[in-house]
C-alpha cells in the first residue's frame, strides 16, 4: 500500500496545519517545561481517535478537536502545566468517551499552541514526551483525568539493537526515495534519531497505519522489538511500491497513445490482474478485516465474518457472489450489537417535555411517567412494550418521540401501514436475488444503538395475504421472553432486542390477534373536547403555522367565535389534524394578502369566515330536537372518537317483517332481532297480544345512511324506540343511551366511555343512560368532560325505559 501522511477527516485526527491560522491570545508558546512525568500526580486526559500519537522529541504534531471534552481539557492542561495525556479510544465511533473506552498506553505531550481554523474547529500542537500507562481514570467531567505511570524508555545500545537499526534506516531511505508522498524530512528526523527506540517511533509516525497497528508499536516497550515491527512493515511497502511501479510501467507502454481517460482505466484493470496474479487480499478484505478488528462483536459474530472474508478472499473477482456477500459481511458489522446509549431519565425534565409537547392527556401523561419512575428505580435493562391506542390527530406519535427526547435515546420509526409481505418483519432469506433484512434489523443498523424507541407507526395497519402474516412476524419481537434472540432470516444469527423501548400505535387495534394485544401494554389516548382544541390552536398550532407561512405574529389574527366555528362545523375529528389544515389555509389567504398589498393584518371573524373557509362542511351532529315517538339518540365510537345518531323505527300491519337500513353491520342488525323477540315475549306488558305483534311490520333506520355504523352498544336505544313505537310514550330529546340488552332484560356494560362522553358534550346534551356496570370507567372520564352532564346509571330494561321517556 502506498505511504501517505494521515488526513484530518474527524475529531483527533492528525492534520497538516497550513500556516496564516490565527494565534489563540491565550496560548503563547510554552516557556515551561511539563511536569516531571514521574509524579503521582492526576493527568489530564486528551482521547483521540483514528490516530496514535508517538513520544518523539522537538516533533510538533497538529490535532483537531471539537469535542466538548477535549476542548474542556485544552483549557484546562493550560491553565495548569501545559501537558495533557494523549491515549486513543478503541472505537472511532464512541462520541461520550469513559474509562473502558481507552486504550491503556497513551503518551504524555507538551501543548505547543493552540490555533482556531476557518471551519470552527481547533488545532492543538503537541510534542509527545513519554509513554504512560493508563491505570485508572479519576474524573469524567467536565474532562477525564486519570492516575498514570511513565513507561521505561529501556534504552537499547547493544550491537543487535544497532544492526536492526541501520537495516530499518536503509529501508526507510529506499522508501522514501520510490515513495513521492514522504518527504525528506521524515528522513532527517530518523537520521537524527538519538535512540533505536527513537527512530523506530519516528518511522512509525510517517508511515499510513491502520490505527490498531500504531497502537500495538505504542505498547511494545523493548526498543528491538518495535524496530523488528517497523522492519517488516517497510519490507512490505517496498514490496508493494514495486509491484506498482511493474503495473505503471506495464501500462504506459501498452497505452501510450491513448487518452487520459483511457490510461486511468488501463491502470484499474492491470491492477486488478496484478492482485490476481499475487493471490493477494483484495482492497474490501482488508478494510472489512479492519472493522472486524476495530469492533466490539460477539464472538460467534466474528467467526461467522471471518468465514466468509476467506470465501470473498478466495472468489473471482466478476462473480455475481461477490456483491452479494460483500453486502451481507457489511450489514453484520454495521449492526450495533454492542452499542447503547445510556439513559438519562429525569422525571421533572421528562413532565416538562410532555407538557411542552402535548396539552391535556393527563392521565396518558400519568402513566408515561409512571413507566420511566419504575424503570429509574430498578434499573431493569429489559425495554417495556407500549401501544397507543386512540383516533387520529390525538399525538401518538409525538408522544412516543417525547418518550426518546425524556430518555436520551434515539429514536426509530417504522411505519407498519399497508405492509402484507412477512419478509418486511423479519427479512428475506439470502437465496433470493435483491435479499435484504427486515425493517427491524435495518432500522436499527441505521440508528446505530441497539437500545432506541423503536415506534412502529399504524400497527392495525397490518395487512394480510399470501405472502404471510406479518402481525404474526413481530409476535417474536414484541415478547420479552423470546426478544432477546430476535432471528431476522438475511442476518441468520440471533439479535438482542431486549433493550428496545417498542411503542406501537394504532387507531383500533381491536382486529389486531390476541397474541399480539396480549404482549402490549395498551394506553388508549381519547380525543380532544372543544375547549382543549381551542388551547392547542392558540398555543401551538397558530404560532407553528405562522412560522411556516413567512408571517409575523400580529399579520393573522382569529376571533374566539370564528375559531370555535371552525372547529364545530369545519372539523369533526377526535384530533386536531384537519383543524391543522384550515388554519393552513387562513395563513395562506394571510400571506397571498401580504404580498399582493400593503402589511395590513389580516382579521378573521364570523362574518369573513364562510368567504375565506367556504362553507361548513359538517352541520349539528345528528340527534332529536324535541321529544319524539319512535326514536331515540344513541352513540358510536369509532377511530375517530365518538358520533351521535338516533334510532329511528316506523310500525305498520303487514306480516311480520323486519326491515333494516344505514349501513348497520351484523352486531347491530342483531341488536334489533333481540330487541323485536324481547318486547314479543312481553307483548302483554305492551296492552297487545303475541299473534298481534306477529302482524306488525318493522323498519329500522339510523341515519345518515350513507355512514356504516357497528358495535354493541345501540341496544338500549332500539329498544326504547321501539317500545315508544308500539305504546305512543315520547322518548326525550336531552336523553342518550349507550349499551346493549338480553332477551331476559339485562343490560351489558358498554365500550369506550369517555370518547362517547366528547360526542355527547360537543352535542350540547345533557343526560347520558348507561350501564351500571360502566361506573368505574365514568371515574376515568376527567371532571371537566363530565361537567354539565347528568349520568344516570341502569341495570335493567324497566330502569332505561324509566329514564328515557318522558313523562
Amino acid at each position: 500500500m502506498p505511504i501517505r501522511r494521515p488526513a484530518a477527516t474527524g475529531f483527533g485526527i492528525i492534520a497538516k496545519i497550513r500556516s496564516g491560522r490565527e494565534l489563540l491570545p491565550d496560548s503563547p508558546a510554552p516557556s515551561s517545561p511539563v511536569a516531571d512525568p514521574g509524579k503521582d500526580q492526576p493527568r489530564i486526559v486528551l482521547a483521540v481517535r483514528g490516530t496514535v500519537l508517538f513520544p518523539i522529541r522537538d516533533s510538533l504534531t497538529p490535532l483537531l478537536v471539537s469535542r466538548e471534552k477535549s476542548l474542556a481539557a485544552l483549557e484546562a492542561a493550560m491553565m495548569a502545566d501545559r501537558s495533557v495525556l494523549v491515549v486513543t479510544q478503541r472505537e472511532i465511533e464512541t462520541e461520550d468517551v469513559e474509562g473502558d473506552d481507552l486504550f491503556t498506553v497513551g503518551t504524555l505531550a507538551a501543548i505547543n499552541r493552540i490555533l482556531r481554523l476557518p471551519d470552527g474547529t481547533t488545532s492543538v500542537l503537541v510534542e509527545g514526551r513519554t509513554r504512560m500507562h493508563l491505570r485508572h481514570i479519576t474524573q469524567t467531567t467536565p474532562h477525564l483525568l486519570a492516575r498514570a505511570e511513565p513507561i521505561d524508555p529501556h534504552h537499547d545500545d547493544s550491537d543487535r539493537a544497532r544492526a536492526v537499526a541501520d537495516a530499518v534506516l536503509g529501508l526507510f531511505e529506499q522508501a522514501v526515495e520510490r515513495s513521492a508522498e514522504l518527504d525528506k524530512e521524515a528522513y532527517v528526523r530518523a537520521l537524527n534519531a538519538a535512540t533505536p527506540g527513537e527512530l523506530a517511533d519516528v518511522v512509525a509516525s510517517s508511515l499510513e497505519l491502520p490505527y490498531l497497528q500504531a497502537q500495538e508499536l505504542l505498547e511494545m516497550e523493548q526498543p528491538i522489538d518495535r524496530l523488528r515491527r517497523v522492519r517488516s512493515m517497510l519490507e512490505l511497502e517496498l514490496a508493494v511500491l514495486a509491484a506498482q511501479n511493474q503495473i505503471h510501467d506495464r501500462i504506459s507502454s501498452r497505452v501510450e497513445d491513448e487518452q487520459h481517460e483511457q490510461i486511468l482505466r488501463g491502470q484499474l484493470q492491470a491492477i486488478m490482474d496484478e492482485i490476481a496474479e499475487t493471490d493477494a487480499p483484495s482492497r474490501d478484505v482488508r478494510e472489512l478485516r479492519t472493522r472486524l478488528e476495530a469492533g466490539r462483536y460477539p464472538e460467534s459474530i466474528r467467526a461467522r465474518v471471518e468465514k466468509d472474508l476467506i470465501r470473498l478472499a478466495d472468489m473471482p473477482t466478476g462473480s455475481p457472489e461477490v456483491n452479494v456477500l460483500r453486502n451481507y459481511i457489511e450489514c453484520l458489522l454495521d449492526l450495533p450489537w454492542r452499542r447503547y446509549t445510556r439513559d438519562r431519565i429525569d422525571i421533572g425534565r421528562a413532565q416538562e417535555i410532555l407538557n411542552r409537547d402535548h396539552h391535556g392527556l393527563d392521565d396518558v401523561k400519568e402513566r408515561i411517567l409512571e413507566f420511566l419512575a419504575v424503570r429509574k428505580l430498578t434499573r431493569s435493562r429489559r425495554g417495556p412494550i407500549l401501544c397507543l391506542e386512540g383516533p387520529p390527530g390525538v399525538g401518538k406519535s409525538s408522544l412516543g418521540r417525547a418518550i426518546a427526547t425524556a430518555m436520551g435515546r434515539k429514536l426509530v420509526r417504522v411505519s407498519l401501514g399497508g405492509v402484507r409481505d412477512e419478509a418486511e418483519i423479519r427479512g428475506h432469506r439470502r437465496t433470493y436475488v435483491g435479499a435484504m433484512p427486515g425493517r427491524i434489523i435495518a432500522s436499527l443498523r441505521d440508528a446505530g444503538s441497539a437500545n432506541p424507541v423503536f415506534i412502529l407507526d399504524e400497527i392495525d395497519k397490518l395487512g394480510v395475504d399470501f405472502r404471510g402474516d406479518p402481525a404474526t412476524a413481530l409476535l417474536e419481537a414484541l415478547d420479552p421472553e423470546q426478544n432477546s434472540e430476535f432471528s431476522d432470516h438475511y442476518v441468520e444469527e440471533p439479535f438482542d432486542l431486549s433493550r428496545v423501548f417498542f411503542i406501537t400505535t394504532g387507531n383500533d387495534i381491536s382486529d389486531l390477534p390476541a397474541a399480539l394485544v396480549d404482549r402490549m401494554e395498551i394506553v388508549k389516548i381519547p380525543g380532544y373536547t372543544d375547549a382543549e382544541k381551542t388551547v392547542i390552536a392558540r398555543r401551538h398550532l397558530l404560532p407553528r403555522l405562522l412560522r411556516q407561512h413567512g408571517l409575523e405574529a400580529g399579520q393573522l389574527t382569529v376571533s374566539d367565535g370564528a375559531l370555535d366555528r371552525i372547529i364545530s362545523t369545519y372539523t369533526r375529528e377526535a384530533g386536531v389534524r384537519d383543524l391543522e389544515r384550515h388554519l393552513a389555509a387562513l395563513c395562506r389567504s394571510a400571506a397571498v394578502q401580504s404580498v399582493e398589498g400593503p402589511a395590513e393584518s389580516t382579521s378573521v371573524t364570523l362574518r369573513n369566515l364562510a368567504r375565506l373557509l367556504g362553507k361548513p362542511r359538517f352541520e349539528q351532529q345528528l340527534q332529536l330536537s324535541a321529544n319524539s315517538v319512535a326514536a331515540a339518540n344513541t352513540v358510536f365510537s369509532n377511530a375517530w372518537g365518538g358520533a351521535l345518531a338516533p334510532v329511528e323505527i316506523n310500525m305498520a300491519q303487514g306480516a311480520g317483517k323486519l326491515s333494516l337500513t344505514g349501513q348497520l353491520d351484523p352486531v347491530l342488525q342483531e341488536s334489533v332481532q333481540a330487541a323485536r323477540t324481547y318486547w314479543r315475549v312481553h307483548a302483554e306488558d305492551l296492552g297487545t297480544s303475541t299473534e298481534d305483534f306477529d302482524k306488525l311490520d318493522f323498519h329500522v333506520h339510523i341515519p345518515a345512511g350513507a355512514q356504516p355504523k357497528s358495535g354493541a352498544s345501540a341496544g338500549m336505544s332500539i329498544c326504547v324506540a321501539m317500545h315508544s313505537a308500539l305504546t305512543g310514550r315520547p322518548v326525550r330529546a336531552d336523553t342518550v343511551l349507550s349499551g346493549e340488552i338480553t332477551l331476559q332484560g339485562r343490560v351489558l356494560k358498554t365500550q369506550d366511555v369517555k370518547a362517547k362522553v366528547l360526542a355527547i358534550g360537543r352535542a350540547g346534551l345533557g343526560r347520558f343512560v348507561l350501564p351500571a356496570e360502566n361506573c368505574d370507567d365514568l371515574e376515568e372520564v376527567p371532571s371537566q368532560l363530565r361537567k354539565g352532564i347528568d349520568f344516570i346509571l341502569v341495570r335493567s330494561v324497566d330502569e332505561v325505559l324509566a329514564a328515557a321517556l318522558a313523562r
